[in-house]
């Protein structure tokens, strides 16, 4: 369900947001009823700063304090930048995200980098609003929070908050304020997370600090239940889309119970198929 958090900005439910999706990772939502949740930590592959303490921050963070709660122990650490970046990594390898676009227009970059690079004819977008957002998973059973992301420059940001989760909602302004990204996350505590597994393992909070998290992976992800029919608003179609696909699409959203679905044409279709 969703969970309010005044550490994230959720913006007023009549907002409307897109979410771009291949055919495959479209055809898998609609089969399994669920979204995918990705491990945050896994995004640094391709974004460095993704989830981390901004570099104007480290000199004020090591004057201050990180505090987390795993289980019945507390772990923080004071006036230490190496232990307070492991209570953010530590959070990070719990905590799976799910990424949209806060907009009510389609946006042509967003098609060509996130719908796919193969079956391109078969990517549509997902439109739909805050509200419904929430209305789809009022009844599962992980909490999710959901928050507009804040672009900042991380060298001269500084974060006021504390909280080692606040971070998840950061990302670099210079390279990615274009998305407009409105991020949803969960925290997953799953035992079969090899982070847990080997925290099990340590006899004091000083062998926390020890771990390499860089070496391991946590939960990875997580599939979140959603209610298709509150969630969709629309579904745009390709721009490159061609007749076949799209009567596939259409007996898809038939087959999987969404037969009432305001199904539209791209605003670019006709730009890229002249």
């Amino acid at each position: 369900m969703y969970t309010f958090s005044d550490l994230w900005n959720t913006p007023p439910d009549d907002s409307s947001i897109i979410r771009y999706w291949s055919y495959e990772k479209f055809l898998d939502l609609l089969s399994r009823k669920q979204i995918y949740f990705r491990e945050i930590s896994k995004f640094i592959e391709t974004d460095p700063k993704e989830g981390m303490i901004p570099y104007a921050n480290r000199n004020i963070l090591a004057g201050g304090f990180l505090r987390v709660q795993f289980r019945n122990e507390i772990i923080e650490a004071y006036h230490d930048y190496a232990k307070l970046n492991q209570i953010v990594k530590f959070c990070q390898h719990f905590t799976c995200i799910n990424c949209w676009s806060l907009s009510d227009k389609e946006n042509y970059r967003m098609w060509k980098e996130y719908a796919g690079r193969d079956n391109i004819e078969g990517a549509v977008a997902i439109k739909t609003t805050i509200g419904n957002l929430k209305d789809a998973f009022s009844s599962t059973k992980q909490e999710v929070f959901i928050g507009k992301i804040k672009y900042v420059r991380h060298e001269k940001y500084r974060n006021k908050n504390y909280d080692p989760f606040s971070f998840a909602f950061l990302k670099d302004k210079v390279t990615y304020d274009w998305e407009k990204e409105l991020r949803l996350a969960v925290v997953n505590f799953d035992e079969t997370n090899k982070i847990i597994q080997e925290l099990n393992g340590i006899n004091s909070i000083e062998d926390f600090f020890r771990i390499n998290l860089d070496k391991n992976n946590g939960i990875e992800y997580t599939m979140v239940d959603c209610n298709l029919n509150k969630l969709i608003d629309e579904v745009i179609l390709s721009p490159w889309v061609n007749t076949e696909m799209e009567m596939k699409i259409v007996e898809l959203l038939k087959e999987k119970g969404l037969g009432n679905t305001v199904i539209k044409q791209s605003y670019y279709k006709q730009a890229v198929q002249r």
